[in-house]
């Protein structure tokens, strides 16, 4: 060991140069139990079995759900120990995003007040559960989007990056557990849609989850930042 290794800081734990093995590998993990949760959901529905409500997608404490608590859980330390190492903001916005996440899945946070929120707007009828969820989780979204924006505006440039990226990532999670769950309960409420729904909404959720959490653990742990570092792409350049 030289003396400027000695002196160096040990600012991180990913090495100088990327190595993306690690995060493809653990990618392709969680997509193939991902796939195979998604491929007993549809077994089950075509095979007519009613006593594996475990197997169901859109099953509260179902394998899908545990495996959602177990992404969250892991994106949570990982940011956290990119906070504490890092020193930055941006992190501590992101760990409160999944937490939050990990929490409404676990105790069922928007149903529960949502159908709170709709005790005290009766004249919606049978709208007023699915409105009052959608009230408090855009009250919750907006709070988490303030934070993520305040991290933004102070943060380094390498975490600018890292909030863009995640932006993008977050949006499809968006895209799947709202846009598509208020499709399925308020406009395409057939039974004849249900299980494409399902997993569209459900699967689509665990995929892109399950994208977020290798990312998170490649700009950790592999040298790779969400988006490329400059030096990254220049190494990159010089192997091609």
């Amino acid at each position: 060991m030289t003396t400027t290794d000695t002196l160096r800081p040990a600012t991180a734990l990913a090495p100088d140069r990327p190595q993306p093995l690690p995060a493809l590998a653990l990618l392709v993990m969680l997509l193939l139990i991902d796939v195979t949760l998604i491929a007993l959901y549809v077994s089950t529905k075509n095979l007519g079995y009613t006593d594996t409500f475990v197997f169901d997608l859109g099953a509260d404490r179902g394998y899908g759900e545990f495996m959602q608590y177990t992404k969250s859980t892991w994106l949570v330390a990982i940011l956290a120990f990119l906070a504490l190492q890092r020193r930055a903001a941006t992190y501590v916005a992101w760990a409160a995003v999944f937490a939050y996440l990990l929490l409404d899945d676990a105790f069922q946070l928007h149903e529960t007040i949502g159908w709170g929120l709709a005790d005290a707007t009766p004249e919606f009828e049978s709208l007023s559960g699915p409105i009052g969820e959608m009230v408090w989780m855009g009250g919750v979204g907006l709070l988490l989007a303030g934070l993520i924006a305040i991290a933004f505006l102070k943060a380094e440039p390498r975490e600018r990056e890292v909030t863009r990226i995640m932006v993008i990532l977050a949006g499809f999670l968006i895209f799947f557990g709202i846009v598509i769950d208020a499709a399925h309960h308020l406009l395409l409420t057939a039974p004849i849609f249900g299980v494409p729904l399902t997993i569209l909404e459900d699967g689509g959720e665990i995929l892109t989850l399950s994208v977020i959490t290798a990312a998170v653990f490649a700009t950790a742990f592999c040298g790779f930042p969400l988006a490329p570092r400059r030096e990254s792409l220049q190494w990159w350049r010089g192997r091609a």
